[in-house]
Order: C-alpha cells, then structure tokens, then sequence
C-alpha cells in the first residue's frame, strides 16, 4: 500500500477511533459502529462494545455505599431561657363563677420567668366590684373597683425575680364609654417577698361584685 509523504516522512492511516454515545434510557442506537460504547445518563449505566447487532447489558458506573462517617462532637449546651405565660383572651358575660387555678414555683422553674395573661369581663354596670390577689387563700392587695360597667380587658403581668415574685393587675375598659367611674384604667400591683422559697405557695386572683365572681382559668405554659 502507497501513503503519501510529507518532507520525506512516510504517514499512514490510523484505525477509526470508537465513539461514546450517551442519552436517557437504554440505547435504541442501531447505526454504531462495532466497539462503541453508550452511557444511560438517567440510570449511570454503560453499554458495550457494540457487536454490530447487540449493546449487551449495561454496567453502573455508580460504586457501593461508603461507610457512615463518624459523629461529629456534641454543641456546648445554650443557657436557660425564660418562661412565658400566654393565657390569651376569655370572654364571659353575666354572673360567672370559674374553677380557681392556682399559680405555684412549678409555673416560674427560672429566675426571670414571666406571666402575660388577658381576659375579658362583663358584670352589671351598677356592680361595685373588687381586684382580691390572695397568697395561700389570704388576701395580699385588693383594689375596690366602683361601678365596673360592661366590658373591660384585664392584663395580668408576673414576674420572677429571685425569689420574690412581683406584678400589676390592669383593668382596662373595651370602649372609651367604659369607664370606671371616671378613671380610664385600675392597676393593682403586687409583691410578694420569698414567695419562691416554699414550693408549696399558692397565688391566685378573683375579681368579686354583687353579682359575678371570676377566677384564672386553667393556665397554659409556653417557653421561649
């Protein structure tokens, strides 16, 4: 066989190269040539050599599952959050008398631990009324409360300190037309010193008049 020459350097032909086909699924190619190959990119398998008539079977290109690696060290644990008391909203009308629920140190487990609790109340508008905070079933505070009219929002806000425990009542009318006698607004602050020390503490409030009586309702913890 002649080849041709260049600068007196004999070349010759090489043999065709093979061609790497590559497509979704297996290969439908039936004009390949014998000794090409084809990657399933959808299922990482190769084909071939092709004979000229048949792919065979294809081979994962994916290996075996390594080993798990080993666990990472723990995270230093964060500091304590607070406690809040969220008891949202209770409305009620007429003569009322609800189940007493008593708050203890189990409700405060941290210092700085805090309550925010509202209510709604509805009573006689010629009703004189009174704000009584017991602790241990005796009266600490009380605020006489002087025709309460209609409907009013009551904020409640306590709050852990150490050992002592300290708070406000607010007695807020609904509309401007509310009022109680003539004042916009009751508070009633509280502080009850040591209350932490004795597990066995109880506080609880009640709002009593001639004709409607309310207590806390059952109180829901959420932390933060």
């Amino acid at each position: 066989m002649s080849c041709p020459t260049c600068n007196g350097i004999t070349l010759f032909k090489g043999a065709d190269g093979k061609t790497i086909y590559n497509g979704s699924g297996a290969p439908t190619i039936l004009t390949a040539n014998v000794g090409d190959f084809y990657i399933d990119t959808t299922a990482w398998e190769i084909y071939g050599p092709y004979t000229g008539s048949s792919w065979g079977s294809g081979t994962s290109l994916i290996g075996p599952a390594g080993a798990n690696g080993t666990n990472g060290t723990n995270g230093t644990n964060g500091v304590d959050g607070t406690t809040l008391l969220y008891l949202g909203d209770f409305l009620s009308s007429g003569p009322i008398t609800l189940p007493a629920v008593t708050i203890t140190s189990a409700d405060f487990p941290n210092n700085g631990d805090s309550i925010v609790y509202t209510f709604h109340l509805d009573t006689n508008p010629t009703t004189t009324g009174n704000l009584v905070i017991l602790v241990n079933g005796g009266s600490i505070a009380s605020k006489t409360l002087a025709a309460v009219r209609n409907t009013h929002k009551v904020e409640v806000n306590l709050h852990r300190s150490g050992l002592d425990l300290s708070g406000t009542f607010t007695i807020l009318p609904i509309n401007t037309n509310d009022l109680l006698s003539g004042n916009s607004e009751a508070n009633l602050t509280v502080s009850v010193s040591n209350f932490f020390s004795n597990p066995t503490n109880t506080l609880n409030a009640q709002l009593t008049g001639n004709d409607a009586v309310i207590y806390f309702p059952t109180i829901k913890k959420l932390l933060i």
